[in-house]
């Protein structure tokens, strides 16, 4: 055990005081599956349309409700363009890989970390669109990289721990005040 890990009566080994630390796992690999199924959704699209399957439109139409989808500034694959942008798919590989890495190092995510980082991320990722529509400086392809794969990066380290906490402040309020109709982030007091 590490740090804040402790044991219960029954044997269980939490990370905090209020999820056991294989149910965190579990989560963390929901999270890990849902980004993967995400991102091969993007790469699914192309080499679903490349093959004539007329799925592929509705997975375009699916990520265009997050995405530009501009031809000129997306990846390519087999002469179709991915489902999203390449500052959309730097951010959503860069999150998949942040999460494997959080699968890794589990001892690293139980905090959330210091907003500095991400708001620089987001800081420069605006900055880089806000002159490129502008016209005082072109954002190329580099920047759209480096920028959303900054941001794609740090977001599970706050995401997770959020996604933790708000998870177990559920699971440690009594059921019976669920049950009254009470809502779920009150508790009695004795």
């Amino acid at each position: 055990m590490q740090g804040r890990e402790r044991l219960d009566k029954n044997g269980i080994c939490y990370d905090n005081d209020f999820m056991p630390v294989r149910t965190q796992r579990r989560l963390l690999i929901g999270i890990a599956f849902l980004a993967a199924l995400w991102c091969t959704g993007i790469f699914g699209a192309p080499l679903m349309r490349h093959a004539g399957l007329g799925i592929a439109d509705h997975l375009y139409a699916f990520y265009g409700r997050v995405c530009h989808q501009l031809g000129g500034r997306s990846w390519h694959l087999n002469g179709e363009p991915l489902a999203v942008c390449v500052r959309c798919s730097a951010i959503y590989l860069s999150f998949l890989a942040s999460v494997l890495a959080l699968l890794a190092f589990p001892s690293r995510w139980s905090r959330i970390p210091s907003m500095i980082p991400l708001a620089a991320a987001l800081s420069l990722m605006a900055l880089d669109a806000f002159l490129n529509v502008t016209g005082i400086a072109a954002s190329t392809e580099l920047h759209r990289v480096i920028t959303g794969s900054l941001v794609g990066a740090l977001l599970p380290w706050y995401l997770v721990p959020l996604l933790v906490d708000a998870i177990a402040g559920v699971r440690r309020t009594p059921r019976s005040n669920v049950a009254q109709g009470e809502p779920v982030h009150v508790r009695k007091t004795k």
